[in-house]
């Protein structure tokens, strides 16, 4: 019985048809990468004009709706107070710097760990800023730390006390930060300090 072999193609030029397959995937890959950039880059704006332009709660308890981006705008302001406190003006930013990363082409800055580590300084902040603003409100009756900081600081301030809570959060935040960013505190201070200088 006969058997059907298909032909096989020279090595070059098997070589050549992988090369422009990998190339094609890459450039799919890259295309993807920059939607999805300009996707996150709309959002932070979005969020940051909500934020900015949020008048705060009514009397009633309810979102004012005059801001920049609307009642849908108002109501996403509303939430993201209500969940951070006055963590929630690092939300765009953090959104935007991952919007340029990866339009830059830079996802290897974006790895998983690197993502969770930025959520989980941005979740200690807002107990920080609980144990150090408390008692106190801003816009109309948001708590400085949110829903998210309340339950940090209930939970970390009988334990250790406000003091405590205070050196321990900012301490683990100093520390995932450094991580973050993938440098020491020392080269930080240096580059702020001549950005300030530039500036000046």
């Amino acid at each position: 019985m006969a058997r059907n072999f298909k032909k096989r193609l020279p090595l070059g030029e098997q070589l050549r048809e992988s090369a422009g397959l990998l190339e094609s995937l890459g450039g799919k890959r890259q295309l993807v990468e920059e939607i999805i950039a300009i996707f996150l880059a709309g959002c932070a704006v979005f969020i940051a004009l909500s934020l900015l332009s949020y008048d705060g709660l009514s009397r009633e308890g309810l979102p004012s709706t005059g801001g920049w981006t609307g009642v849908a705008g108002s109501y996403l302001a509303f939430a993201v107070f209500q969940l951070l406190g006055a963590a929630a003006y690092a939300v765009p930013p953090m959104a935007g710097t991952c919007a340029v990363l990866l339009f830059l082409q830079k996802r290897r800055l974006l790895g998983p760990l690197r993502v969770a580590l930025a959520l989980v300084a941005l979740g200690l902040t807002t107990g920080l800023l609980h144990v150090l603003l408390s008692g106190r409100t801003f816009l109309g009756g948001h708590l400085p730390g949110g829903a998210a900081g309340l339950w940090l600081g209930d939970l970390l301030v009988p334990v250790f006390a406000r003091a405590g809570t205070m050196l321990i959060l900012s301490t683990f935040v100093v520390i995932l930060l450094i991580l973050v960013a993938g440098t020491s505190t020392r080269r930080g201070w240096v580059l702020l300090w001549i950005c300030l200088k530039a500036v000046a």
